[in-house]
């Protein structure tokens, strides 16, 4: 039974049926960001945290080696672009400056 007023249709049919209601405003169903789609449906962060929270602790496990490995790559993979755009050259020349000043010390 769907969440409307004892309309007893289909999960399939309940899909469609939002999908040709989104259509009918603009609205995509693949995109979050469509205002009306984003309300009617979960967002993908509250997909992923329900999906969380349903694992068993062996698989929070995995899950918490396997994001942490990811994140610490997503960050690599940024420092790796700033430094290569040039985004982090004045902290180089604000090390030589200090260097220059004998404001350095060694550990």
């Amino acid at each position: 039974m769907c969440w409307r007023e004892g309309n007893s249709i289909g999960h399939r049919d309940e899909v469609i049926f939002w999908l040709d209601r989104w259509q009918a405003i603009g609205a995509c169903a693949a995109c979050p960001a469509s205002g009306a789609a984003y309300n009617l449906i979960m967002s993908v962060v509250e997909q992923v945290e329900d999906a969380v929270r349903r694992l068993s602790a062996d698989e929070r496990m995995a899950f918490r080696s396997w994001f942490a490995e990811f994140d610490a790559q997503e960050w690599d993979n940024q420092l790796e672009a700033d430094v290569a755009a040039g985004r982090l050259a004045w902290l180089v020349e604000e090390a030589r400056q200090d260097k220059q000043a004998a404001r350095c010390t060694k550990r």
